[in-house]
C-alpha cells in the first residue's frame, strides 16, 4: 500500500484548505510509486533537512506541547524549548 498526497503541514492545509491524499491498493501502482519516490530520494541534488525541519516544527504551531487557553477567546499558544544561547 502507498499514500500519496498534497496536503501541506501548515495550519490552514490541515485545517481549512480542501487537501488531496489517496491510498494506492495496486500492487503494480505501488510499486510505480516506491521506484518514482526513490528516485527522488536518491537524486544526487536532493539534500537533508532533516535538523531544520525538526527545529522549524519544534518554533511553529505544530510543536508537541502546548499552552491551554486562558480565556474563551483567546487562540493556544505554544511554548518555547530553544537551547539557551552559549555564554
Amino acid at each position: 500500500m502507498g499514500y500519496l498526497g498534497s496536503s501541506n503541514l501548515t495550519l490552514s492545509g490541515l485545517s481549512r484548505q480542501g487537501e488531496l491524499n489517496v491510498d494506492v491498493l495496486d500492487h503494480d501502482a505501488c510499486e510505480n510509486l516506491a521506484h518514482w519516490f526513490e528516485d527522488r530520494w536518491n537524486d544526487r541534488w536532493c539534500i537533508d533537512i532533516s535538523d531544520e525541519l525538526v527545529e522549524i516544527l519544534d518554533e511553529s504551531w505544530a510543536r508537541e506541547h502546548l499552552i491551554p487557553r486562558t480565556t474563551s477567546t483567546s487562540k493556544w499558544r505554544t511554548t518555547s524549548h530553544k537551547k539557551p544561547a552559549p555564554a
